[in-house]
């Protein structure tokens, strides 16, 4: 089939039509805040500050962006919109207010029980995430037990990668987060946002994300073992 050929004068009034398409005045902090809220909306990803400053220029810094915010989520507030615009995963997005999430995930999502991180994997990752980067030995020798499972099932989820090669014998892979873990747990950087000391003794008294030190070791999951004792020499059999 031919190919339909645009002639060049009607090409040179299409590009003078694209540079001549006008854009609104951005005149109030309130303009500034409406175009924020449609670069994060129309957005597919999390919407960086890299990107922000693509359409605003030198007009905004990182502290300008997170006013916008501020005052998006005000004017969102006003209206009582089920929305809101968080700062998270090195970016800016939108995200169901909890007020409404349990009806969302009740249609939307009604599988959010299957996709949720077994203490094991929740403890392997806290163990990265305060910790990265860090290689799987080291990561056995403070969880107790070899975390094959755990590790693998965190690198299908993207919530881990590997993030280079340690400079021990052998080289091991090293361990680190992702955007998608900053996501997944709603912060936007480590280990900034990171619980501290206090907060995270709340969340060992409510039993959740319990350091491997203040406890028992897990159980092994299925398929998993006993990592060998490295603290005596192995004598052989």
């Amino acid at each position: 089939m031919e190919e339909t050929k645009v002639p060049e004068e009607l090409e040179e009034d299409l590009d003078d039509a694209v540079e001549l398409e006008e854009r609104p005045p951005i005149k109030t902090k309130e303009d500034r805040a409406a175009l924020f809220q449609a670069l994060v909306f129309a957005s597919p990803d999390v919407m960086t500050f890299a990107k922000v400053k693509e359409a605003f220029g030198d007009a905004i810094d990182l502290q300008g962006a997170r006013d916008c915010l501020k005052l998006a989520n005000q004017q969102l507030a006003s209206i009582n919109s089920p929305f809101e615009m968080v700062e998270q995963g090195g970016g800016f997005r939108f995200r169901t207010r909890a007020l409404w999430a349990p009806w969302v995930r009740a249609v939307v999502a009604p599988d959010v029980q299957s996709r949720r991180l077994t203490p094991q994997a929740l403890e392997t990752l806290a163990i990265i995430a305060y910790n990265q980067p860090i290689t799987r030995l080291e990561i056995e020798n403070i969880r107790g037990v070899t975390c094959t499972g755990p590790l693998k099932s965190l690198l299908d989820r993207r919530l881990i990668a590997l993030v280079g090669r340690a400079d021990t014998l052998g080289s091991p892979f090293q361990y680190g987060t992702t955007r998608e873990f900053l996501v997944y747990f709603g912060i936007n950087k480590v280990p900034d946002d990171l619980p501290h000391l206090r907060e995270l003794e709340d969340i060992v008294r409510a039993n959740e994300l319990i350091p491997p030190l203040l406890r028992p070791a897990p159980a092994p999951e299925e398929g998993e073992t006993p990592p060998p004792d490295l603290s005596e020499p192995q004598m052989p059999l």
